[in-house]
């Protein structure tokens, strides 16, 4: 009987650890909010549509970035040629964006246009299967690995998410809490851009401290302009809205990157409502060249 029960509990401890070795994670949909960038020439253009100002880092998610508030691209690239991804956010003030990029690891072939979505309670073919992401947010430098991935609603099989870090950046030009003198008391105030658009004092950018984090410490700071006086954090804003990314393919494939928003200004455009979902309301322009 004492042998029955010791063999009972070691099939229970050996299910127990071979169910473990098979990671099952929930995948949401990003279809809706991807696009498909084809170049010609060495050169691809899109607009990312519907963009919140704070997505690609995002307080209200420990300053990772928010997936469904942020936009995501595909593109086929080169082993060894250099690639520059130029994201363009002039238009809407305040907007800081910031961008990642990762090798999509699959043996499937990137289409030339977005597939339609699965059918209800059907599992994705391998082409819509690469418009998955793991989690409802993102870390900004780090790879992605989950072995058997399912779909959040559905429950049906969505296969491998394998995505390796490339790189990342963010514009710094401007970025970060500015301050001004109040006219009445002389103290201190935060800047607003509308209000205090003639203001002739101005103190920073400054990025506050919950900032620090890993994600944005292993990423680009992209600057179109160096320091005015020499001293870190004062910028001289060159461009801010602007960057751009370079990087050089280890391996031909499919490149998955996302684009979104860090610390708008306050008081502007960028600002309104940022960080809910009423604030998807941002277009900005990407443009990917490789020659």
């Amino acid at each position: 009987m004492k042998s029955y029960k010791k063999a009972k509990l070691g099939t229970l401890v050996s299910s127990i650890l071979l169910a473990s070795s098979f990671q099952v994670g929930a995948a949401t949909s990003i279809l809706a909010s991807s696009n498909i960038i084809n170049l010609t020439g060495g050169t691809g253009t899109a607009t990312f549509q519907k963009i919140n100002g704070a997505s690609w880092v995002s307080e209200s998610m420990g300053y990772l970035g928010w997936t469904h508030f942020s936009k995501w691209g595909f593109v086929n690239l080169t082993k060894g040629k250099a690639v520059t991804i130029v994201v363009d956010a002039t238009a809407v003030v305040g907007f800081h964006p910031g961008i990642t990029v990762w090798q999509r690891k699959t043996s499937t072939t990137l289409p030339t246009a977005l597939p339609t979505a699965p059918a209800s309670g059907v599992a994705p073919t391998p082409v819509q299967a690469l418009f998955y992401m793991n989690d409802h947010f993102y870390d900004q430098a780090s790879s992605i690995s989950v072995p058997n991935a399912s779909d959040e609603t559905a429950g049906v099989s969505v296969g491998a998410i394998n995505m390796e870090y490339v790189a990342s950046g963010f514009d710094i030009d401007g970025l970060g809490d500015k301050f001004t003198l109040d006219n009445a008391s002389g103290m201190l105030k935060p800047f607003n851009s509308v209000t205090d658009a003639a203001a002739t004092t101005i103190f920073g950018p400054y990025l506050p401290m919950g900032f620090a984090t890993t994600g944005l410490a292993n990423s680009k700071k992209l600057s179109d302009a160096a320091s005015a006086t020499g001293v870190t954090p004062v910028v001289a804003a060159k461009t801010p809205g602007r960057l751009a990314l370079t990087f050089t393919p280890k391996v031909t494939g499919i490149y998955e990157f996302v684009v979104g928003g860090l610390k708008p200004d306050v008081g502007s455009a960028a600002a309104v409502n940022a960080g809910k979902g009423t604030g998807n309301v941002h277009s900005v322009n990407v443009t990917i060249t490789q020659n």
